[in-house]
């Protein structure tokens, strides 16, 4: 899985690259944004299904404080 985390303003975000076992669950710690900058944060999971890669999750969202 990726975690990916893009600054609105230039300033750097953050990334992870994480494992998550079937039927399992991962944490992390990320850092949150600074004052005035959203981030649009992006977690995607990626798997091996019949020989095929697919995607069985993909979550968006705006972060900010």
């Amino acid at each position: 899985c990726t975690y990916n985390a893009t600054a609105n303003n230039g300033t750097q975000g953050a990334s992870n690259n994480f494992t998550v076992d079937a039927k399992g669950t991962a944490s992390f710690k990320v850092p949150a944004p600074a004052p005035f900058t959203t981030y649009h944060v992006v977690t995607s999971c990626t798997g091996d299904f019949g020989g095929q890669p697919v995607e069985f999750g993909h979550d968006e969202q705006d972060v900010s404080l």
